[in-house]
């Protein structure tokens, strides 16, 4: 898909996130985004058959057809786990009045974003996601994935409140956004010397 459309694109997916899309806008969108899915799915069939072409001899067949097939990547519950552990997400129970632990306000919204994190962590790496409204494949987001912390589930759990009352229509890609982009946005925030006080309010 050629850069203009591919940016009209995710003009159109900002205004749908906002509610603001007409409904030609929508017709517009839809057939934007089946064109761009369409074409990421032929070029992930094309580069998968050009890596199966030039595999060695030394890997066998079954090797290969557990390699496409999954069988070397993790299950949800594991994916689950991985991601659970990665930002900690005991850390969002605390203290009931008896004294035993309980879920916090923020732990079923961690735990959702745990699900939006296993889901990539359980894909193969050349499935494609879309992001902001642009396709990339689960390695790419994967690897930006591996960064996050506590406190960037912290923040967007904060920018979520903010912005109580939004009307999201697409929660998944809406929430797999924000976990991209809090990574580089927090690490601007609080590596570039810049004010951090919005994330810590």
């Amino acid at each position: 898909m050629k850069a203009e459309k591919l940016t009209r694109l995710k003009r159109l997916d900002e205004l749908s996130y906002r509610g603001f899309l007409t409904d030609s806008e929508e017709a517009e969108r839809s057939a934007l985004r089946a064109q761009a899915q369409e074409e990421a799915r032929l070029e992930s069939v094309k580069r998968h058959a050009q890596q199966t072409t030039a595999l060695s001899g030394e890997q066998s067949s079954s090797e290969v057809s557990q390699e496409v097939s999954g069988g070397l990547r993790p299950t949800f519950r594991e994916a689950m786990s991985m991601a659970g552990k990665q930002i900690d997400i005991d850390g969002f129970c605390q203290r009931g009045v008896d004294g035993g632990w309980v879920q916090g306000p923020d732990y079923m919204l961690a735990r959702t974003l745990c699900m939006v994190m296993a889901e990539i962590y359980m894909a193969a790496p050349r499935y494609v996601f879309y992001v902001g409204g642009i396709a990339m494949e689960a390695a790419q987001i994967r690897e930006v994935y591996g960064e996050l912390t506590s406190r960037h589930i912290e923040a967007v759990s904060r920018k979520i409140r903010q912005s109580k009352g939004k009307t999201v229509k697409y929660q998944r890609p809406y929430l797999r956004t924000m976990l991209y982009n809090v990574v580089f946005e927090y690490e601007a925030q609080t590596q570039g010397g810049m004010d951090v006080t919005a994330w810590e309010t």
